[in-house]
């Protein structure tokens, strides 16, 4: 079993088969998009590209991020607020229920 490791660890580590992860800003930029976004795009990362190409990616992905948040954030307290306004009404129910028996 070791020795499979050792294959894969040596694969993953050649030059030739990854570029990318021998120059600092493609494999920080890797390592952001991987534990942020959970993908990558290896073209952006793998040709050579100007710098502020790479840069405006992370600011749309980080943009994107917030946006969804904030709907995600919005729809729960829309639902919050129905919640309460039914809660609202099943207590007035209850409680002309308790003063008319």
């Amino acid at each position: 079993m070791a020795d499979t490791d050792e294959v894969i660890t040596y694969a993953e580590l050649d030059e030739e088969a990854n570029p990318e992860w021998f120059d600092t800003m493609s494999s920080i930029q890797i390592m952001i998009n991987m534990g942020l976004y959970t993908d990558f795009d290896k073209k952006l990362t793998y040709y050579e590209r100007h710098p502020l190409l790479g840069a405006l990616y992370q600011l749309y992905l980080l943009v994107t991020q917030i946006v969804l948040l904030n709907m995600m954030i919005a729809i729960m307290g829309e639902s919050l607020q129905d919640v309460r306004k039914v809660s609202r009404y099943v207590a007035q129910f209850e409680r002309a229920k308790l003063v008319l028996q």
